[in-house]
């Protein structure tokens, strides 16, 4: 029973062998199929630069504003407007800032709140002071 197993194995690799040998290697045109190849590799490339130009492209978009809003340790003031905050002294002469929205405040030491009270006072004494100019 071995026999016929080997002897069936050694007649189909010998009927492979010469298919190769006769079949394909005849009909098996080396140029042509170089060529072929080339021409595959050549528009799996301009495909592959293609698709990673407009990769490139179109992350830049997406990331332009992100860029380009970025502030490198710019400090903003926040501007507080006049109506929407009140101003009062405790007893300490410490400024207190008090947000009229929300209720939250902040305390200034009494420094502060005396350069503030002069700045206003003299900006106060100075609208009532002047003297009209005739013409």
């Amino acid at each position: 029973m071995w026999h016929r197993d080997c002897l069936f194995r050694i007649i189909l690799l010998y009927l492979s062998n010469k298919l190769i040998k006769n079949y394909i290697m005849k009909n098996f045109d080396l140029k042509s199929t170089l060529e072929r190849i080339k021409t595959f590799v050549k528009h799996f490339m301009f495909y592959v630069v293609f698709v990673l130009s407009l990769v490139v492209g179109f992350s830049v978009g997406y990331y332009y504003n992100t860029i380009k809003s970025y502030k490198k340790n710019i400090y903003s003031p926040e501007v507080v407007m006049k109506k929407d905050i009140t101003l009062a002294i405790d007893e300490s002469n410490n400024m207190i800032v008090i947000n009229k929205k929300d209720g939250t405040y902040i305390v200034y030491q009494d420094s502060v709140g005396y350069t503030i009270f002069n700045f206003y006072a003299k900006n106060i004494w100075g609208e009532h002071n002047s003297t009209p100019v005739k013409k």
